[in-house]
């Protein structure tokens, strides 16, 4: 069994092959890294299963395999010049510097000038560096 920490979540999470999309009651299960931005479960392209890292202390907190795995610093040629930072968001009312949206959990952040920038539009285009 794969077992990984990560910034999001201060338990260790197992990794599940084949996590339902819904629980035993009918109700969604959310990735906390990609749903903030996009009211849904797991992704629509993903099916009824998908591999998430689980908690399995809190039973409630998981994240997909791909989000789990997602660049922690990358730089985003095309829209910011300093190097940004896959973080937890305190200020959930500072907007998306790519779409203007707000109610997030986690976006690449740029420390030094609070620019921000949701997952999903930080990887829109392919002008960014992974490091």
């Amino acid at each position: 069994m794969a077992e990984i920490t990560h910034f999001s979540h201060e338990h260790p999470l197992i990794l599940r092959k084949g996590f339902p999309k819904y629980n035993v009651d009918g109700y969604g299960y959310f990735c906390y890294l990609c749903d903030p931005e996009s009211s849904h479960g797991l992704a629509e392209n993903e099916g009824e299963y998908a591999d998430a890292y689980v908690c399995e202390i809190c039973k409630k907190f998981f994240l997909h395999k791909s989000c789990a795995e997602l660049p922690r610093d990358i730089i985003h040629k095309s829209l910011h010049m300093h190097s940004l930072v896959l973080s937890n968001i305190s200020n959930k009312f500072r907007p998306c510097a790519e779409c203007g949206g707000h109610n997030i959990n986690v976006a690449y952040t740029c420390y030094i000038c609070e620019f921000m920038l949701h997952i999903r539009c930080a990887f829109r285009e392919k002008k960014f560096v992974i490091y």
